[in-house]
């Protein structure tokens, strides 16, 4: 890595410079904790906002719901489909006022 020394008193925390992302040049500077300046194309990127990191949590947020709803969905299914099993080798059919059982 290149070490860069300048008087500037904005850059007088800067130890050494990488190559810029935008342009391609070694003028990358750290002027804070995390956040990068290019002193050829004023390339600037503050790394501690992570909009990246927001998305994510978002997608991980719906993937969560849609767990839980598909798991409240299969169990209300299961203890439906367990209310029409009778208890008995006798079944109950009601057709308007008559009510008939098959065994």
């Amino acid at each position: 890595m290149h070490v860069y020394q300048t008087e500037d008193p904005r850059l007088m925390n800067v130890k050494e410079t990488l190559e810029c992302p935008k342009c391609g040049k070694r003028c990358l500077v750290e002027k804070a904790s995390n956040h990068y300046h290019c002193l050829w194309c004023h390339f600037d990127r503050n790394l501690n906002d992570t909009e990246d990191g927001n998305a994510i949590a978002f997608v991980i947020g719906i993937l969560l719901i849609m767990v839980l709803m598909f798991v409240v969905t299969s169990a209300n299914n299961r203890s439906r489909d367990r209310s029409f099993i009778p208890d008995s080798g006798t079944v109950e059919v009601a057709i308007g006022n008559r009510v008939a059982s098959l065994r």
